[in-house]
């Protein structure tokens, strides 16, 4: 309790659900990734989308809180403050490997930028961290 207490008190735009996101995403061990989706589980939520936002408020990956390991649960490496490189690259340094991929995007209108390009994760199954075991 008393870490959170200290990431409250450093920076009040932090709510208590974004304290929470960060007090797990800081178990994720080096060399391992999880998802979106088993931060939810493990908060008993099925808001996704706000544990992204959580993601994108942290301080980041010098004060503790490496949210470069949450992909998506399908093993795209998805979103990242950053940049996707730049998550790719700190995966790359911790023993995770990727795949470039092209992506259709349905959002953007322009044929000549229907996909967007992603990374996957290689053996992404050996490196999912699930919390049951805390």
């Amino acid at each position: 309790m008393k870490r959170n207490k200290k990431i409250k008190e450093k920076n009040k735009k932090y709510s208590e659900f974004d304290i929470k996101v960060f007090e797990l995403i800081k178990k994720i061990p080096k060399g391992k990734i999880t998802t979106y989706k088993e931060i939810t589980k493990k908060l008993n939520t099925k808001n996704y989308r706000r544990i992204g936002l959580s993601c994108k408020k942290s301080p980041g990956i010098k004060k503790g809180i490496p949210c470069h390991r949450v992909v998506n649960s399908k093993g795209y490496l998805h979103g990242y403050n950053k940049g996707l490189k730049q998550k790719n690259e700190l995966l790359k340094k911790e023993g995770i490997k990727t795949k470039k991929v092209k992506i259709k995007n349905n959002k953007n209108i322009s044929e000549k930028t229907n996909y967007k390009i992603d990374y996957k994760i290689i053996d992404f199954e050996k490196k999912l961290w699930c919390f049951d075991g805390f």
